[in-house]
């Protein structure tokens, strides 16, 4: 990470959830999480955002509103190199790092993406927040899990993340419906680390 001029040490916020298939409104529902909860904690907590780095769905609300709000910090998208640039998938333009790694289809990067925060990280707290969500999604969630990361979801977005909310598998917190509430919760795992944190 230092090769790439990253801070390590610092806390890291891993954001996964839907790419395609998001629909209009959890894609309204997402922005509005990203820029009134995701980015403000992440400032407030002097931490990092590690995303899988495509210029579609979550990855491109966090770019995108990391770029309206003024937001500086490091935001590092992991990508399979195979599958992203001319003539195939776009990265995130205001990404400020990206790390392509090998692969030959999504879901290749799952692994080395929850490396790379661990490392940016070393033994500051980690969280992983999954906001909507497909199949590679519940694999990143798995991935964070075996890590010891705190993992939170956003049932609001829908799909995946919807569906653990409603049955949370152990060590998983719910966002509260607040965003006072929401901020908090976020800023306190980012924080602390403790996956024993409660939202109420």
């Amino acid at each position: 990470m230092v090769a790439l001029g990253l801070p390590t040490g610092v806390p890291v916020l891993v954001v996964v959830g839907g790419a395609g298939g998001v629909d209009a409104a959890d894609a309204a529902e997402i922005d509005r999480l990203v820029a009134e909860v995701v980015l403000p904690a992440v400032r407030a907590c002097g931490a990092s955002i590690v995303d899988g780095g495509t210029d579609s769905g979550v990855m491109r609300s966090i770019g995108r509103a990391a770029s309206v709000s003024g937001w500086t910090g490091p935001l590092v998208g992991v990508a399979v190199g195979a599958l992203v640039g001319v003539g195939r998938v776009p990265l995130e333009p205001h990404h400020t790092h990206v790390v392509l790694v090998d692969g030959d289809d999504w879901g290749d990067e799952t692994v080395p993406l929850a490396d790379v925060a661990g490392a940016i990280a070393v033994s500051a707290p980690t969280a992983t927040l999954l906001l909507n969500g497909g199949p590679v999604s519940r694999d990143d969630v798995a991935q964070s899990r075996l890590r010891g990361r705190t993992v939170l979801v956003a049932g609001s977005t829908g799909r995946l993340a919807r569906e653990l909310a409603a049955a949370p598998p152990a060590g998983t917190l719910v966002l509260p419906t607040d965003p006072v509430e929401q901020r908090g919760l976020l800023e306190r795992v980012l924080t602390h680390g403790s996956h024993r944190l409660r939202t109420s």
